[in-house]
């Protein structure tokens, strides 16, 4: 608790001198003294980087002293300023080293000095965890506003080093926009039309918390339905990834296309074409009419088969349409593709009469053939 400087005053009384009365400035000595007192600190870093310490901070010394690093057992040794700040590597996770020290008095009283401890405690290493997803979950070919997206959940934050993204796109999808982060700093992305992501990574010092990274993609006719990504992140300061499980996400999204179809039918006549065939869709969607078709009636969708009934155009070599679309079943029914039927009227059957004439007696007969 001594003060830096410290002061202290002797007074004599006395002594058969009349001048002593205890205010008598000839009668009182003082002295102003520096003092030193290097004390011991304790600090809590991320493990396995580079970091630095003032330890002059708490410690008392006259101004001019000096700060030289005695010992240490971190690894490498590491350095300190005379003006006592420490620079150092810290340990592995959850585990401790020490940087010692001295501060000494400037000239003429530099072999006075105190002596203290910096110890540097670890905490736990960072931690990821990689979640993907795909919006919206049943992906449609040739459709707008569909993305993937990263969620790196960071735990003992702020993430050490950069986190560098692996992610090769399925058959059929590539990149359709920027690729853009929330949560940190992205950077080295591709532009459109990619088909992995790259060159993607994330700063380091990405805060505790989720790291969200948004994909837009386009979903093409060769997409496989379902169709399964998985990102895995490296890096970070987690020394498991890539290798844990926790480091990769995956997602598996069915694929809805509803592909055009052509017939050929006898003009005017009920008739009926399969759907569902050349579509893609997820087990379970519906089928069902969409307005605007032209083909006759009763134009009616099987919505579990697929099958289109209608009756085909009159006239030979005239078509009509049955528009139609296929549903993703519960919870994403709204996630639907349209397609159209065209249906042709081929010739119409032609019979060709021939009469022949054959006498029995009294009886002949005629034949029709077509």
């Amino acid at each position: 608790a001594t003060a830096n400087p410290s002061t202290n005053t002797a007074t004599a009384t006395g002594g058969g001198d009349p001048l002593c009365t205890g205010t008598a400035p000839a009668c009182s000595g003082t002295t102003t003294n520096p003092v030193i007192d290097a004390v011991d600190e304790t600090v809590t870093k991320q493990p396995g980087i580079t970091s630095s310490t003032d330890v002059s901070t708490n410690d008392k010394f006259p101004a001019g002293s000096s700060f030289t690093q005695t010992a240490t057992t971190c690894t490498p040794a590491g350095t300190m300023t005379t003006a006592g700040v420490a620079s150092y590597t810290t340990p592995a996770a959850n585990s401790s080293c020490t940087v010692t020290y001295q501060v000494c008095a400037p000239a003429p009283n530099a072999t006075v000095c105190d002596t203290a401890v910096l110890t540097i405690n670890t905490s736990a290493a960072p931690s990821l965890t990689v979640t993907k997803t795909a919006t919206p979950a049943v992906l449609v070919v040739g459709a707008t506003g569909q993305s993937y997206t990263i969620t790196i959940a960071v735990a003992n934050g702020p993430t050490t080093a950069a986190i560098t993204i692996a992610d090769a796109l399925p058959a059929g999808i590539t990149t359709s926009g920027a690729i853009t982060a929330t949560g940190g700093s992205i950077s080295g992305c591709p532009a459109a039309g990619a088909t992995s992501l790259a060159g993607c990574s994330i700063a380091a010092g990405a805060a505790t918390g989720n790291i969200v990274i948004t994909v837009p993609v386009s979903v093409a006719a060769a997409t496989a339905n379902p169709s399964t990504n998985t990102a895995t992140a490296t890096g970070g300061g987690d020394p498991s990834c890539p290798a844990a499980a926790t480091c990769g996400g995956t997602t598996t999204n069915p694929v809805i296309d509803a592909v055009n179809d052509t017939d050929t039918k006898q003009p005017g006549v009920p008739g009926t074409t399969p759907l569902a065939p050349n579509d893609k869709f997820p087990p379970g969607s519906t089928f069902s009419t969409e307005p605007g078709s032209t083909c006759g009636a009763p134009i009616a969708i099987d919505p579990v088969t697929g099958v289109a009934s209608y009756t085909s155009p009159t006239a030979t070599g005239t078509t009509c349409t049955v528009n139609y679309k296929v549903c993703a079943p519960t919870p994403n029914a709204t996630v639907c593709d349209t397609a159209t039927l065209t249906v042709t009227a081929s010739a119409a059957p032609k019979l060709t009469v021939r009469s022949e004439e054959r006498r029995v007696g009294k009886e002949c007969s005629v034949t029709c053939r077509s």
